[in-house]
């Protein structure tokens, strides 16, 4: 298909757009990740930077399809990470648990075997999806993944 943006932008709807987010609703899915990223944030005071671990959840579950209208849902997942001052991953005892329970869920935390982001994606999972509101609009809901289990 070509895409003409000048007769995209001439074109015309008739209707109205949605104005709120169907989330994916609550409870456990199995899923797949699609993609991962990462991403540089300040603390609220500016005097602390961080660095956030950002996966992106493709939940394979008809019901939370049908739920949401949506032949693709997809959930994120933020996790802190804990940085050596040399910007490499904190291995030492109670760094990095976020990540380290990502990894046991997916078979990837062995102490033997090295570890690389880029084996995320394609892993499957169960995750556990609960909602939050958009300090925004109080009349939406986001969806974030709050802990990730091995399939059994």
């Amino acid at each position: 298909m070509t895409f003409d943006a000048d007769s995209f932008l001439s074109s015309s709807v008739s209707g109205a757009n949605s104005t709120k987010v169907i989330p994916c609703p609550q409870g456990e899915f199995p899923a797949v990740i699609e993609k991962i990223g990462a991403r540089q944030v300040q603390s609220k005071e500016g005097t602390e930077t961080r660095i956030v671990l950002e996966v992106t959840w493709l939940v394979e579950d008809e019901g939370a399809k049908q739920s949401t209208g949506r032949e693709q849902v997809q959930v994120k997942q933020g996790l802190f990470l804990d940085l050596l001052p040399d910007g490499g991953i904190d291995m030492s005892e109670g760094k990095n648990v976020g990540l380290g329970r990502l990894r046991e869920a997916l078979g990837l935390n062995s102490p033997t075997e090295a570890f690389s982001f880029q084996m995320l994606p394609g892993r499957m999972a169960k995750i556990a999806v609960t909602h939050r509101d958009d300090p925004k609009d109080a009349e939406n809901k986001f969806a974030d993944v709050r802990a990730v289990t091995a399939l059994s």
